[in-house]
């Protein structure tokens, strides 16, 4: 009897080793051959995932649209889906589609992503930001599954309030297909048209690129109404200026200067001379200021820009 029973424990612990070893090839296996994430063992792929999408969600800030310098055709032109997104059931009934597939292009600097957010903040929308970093994987076949789950993270928020799903530089993840074209690289193109055919409801895809002329021909179908952003002339730095300086104290006169002189400078451009400019008053008065000194005292010493400010 003693030796039945020894039997049947050599025989239990047989199985165990068996099975245990089994599961511990299988495990180095996805790890090693097929690259898998060894935390996904222990984490859902749904849940990471979704964990992923979420951290595509901004704050848009408050900036609406009349806030954005310049731009008035463009902005005029999204005015018609500001509506609909305020108003979904309206443009339902008469069945009118507005534009709810855009491209931005043009040059670094002009406003792509400004007006994005302001469009998002405008209706109260969902601002999704989503780059070629937040959907890069290291393991072999994350990538698509990310992608997925950031379109249905979309469609399902949209289900209470409108989303804005943006992506920043998208010829980095759409550039034209080619034969040469890796499987993972081919396979997340063919996963972002798919999700694009599919999604309903309130979700707003915006593009933005500054080489338009790289993007997958199948992606400008999906996107087929492009807004290019061209640099500002005199008029429009003059009213980014006025926008970008509207709680400083300077007079309209130095902005008409400033706007004379930077010709061919982008809304970017302007604001990053704008700090130059508060850098250079800085620099006037720092020796003035007592080290005791409040904050309301130091801010009653603050001049005006002057012309001399911007230039230096």
């Amino acid at each position: 009897m003693t030796q039945v029973n020894n039997l049947g424990v050599r025989l239990v612990q047989h199985v165990c080793i068996t099975i245990l070893t089994s599961l511990l090839g299988y495990v180095l296996h996805s790890i090693i051959v097929e690259q898998r994430n060894p935390l996904s063992f222990m984490t859902p792929d749904s849940v990471s995932h979704c964990a992923e999408a979420n951290s595509c969600i901004e704050n848009p800030g408050t900036d609406k649209l009349k806030d954005v310098g310049g731009l008035e055709a463009i902005k005029e032109d999204l005015s018609m889906l500001v509506h609909v997104l305020r108003n979904p059931k309206l443009f339902h009934i008469t069945k009118l589609a507005p534009p709810s597939r855009l491209l931005f292009t043009g040059s670094p600097g002009t406003g792509k992503t400004m007006l994005a957010k302001a469009l998002a903040s405008e209706v109260g929308a969902t601002f999704m930001m989503v780059t070629l970093s937040t959907l890069e994987d290291k393991y072999f076949g994350e990538t698509p599954k990310i992608l997925r789950s950031v379109f249905e993270t979309a469609q399902k928020i949209s289900s209470e309030k409108p989303v804005i799903l943006f992506f920043d530089e998208i010829d980095g993840i759409m550039r034209r297909r080619r034969d040469d074209d890796q499987s993972h690289v081919y396979g997340l193109k063919t996963e972002f048209l798919q999700n694009m055919d599919s999604l309903k409801g309130s979700v707003v895809v915006i593009g933005c690129t500054n080489c338009a002329s790289s993007l997958d021909p199948a992606l400008r179908r999906r996107l087929p109404d492009t807004y290019d952003f061209p640099l500002p002339d005199e008029s429009q730095r003059m009213d980014i200026l006025k926008k970008i300086t509207r709680n400083d104290s300077v007079r309209d006169t130095t902005l008409l200067q400033v706007a004379k002189a930077t010709d061919g400078a982008s809304g970017s451009d302007l604001r990053q001379r704008y700090r130059r400019a508060c850098l250079m008053r800085s620099k006037r008065i720092i020796p003035k200021v007592h080290r005791d000194a409040s904050i309301e005292q130091i801010t009653r010493m603050i001049p005006r820009l002057t012309i001399s400010d911007w230039v230096k």
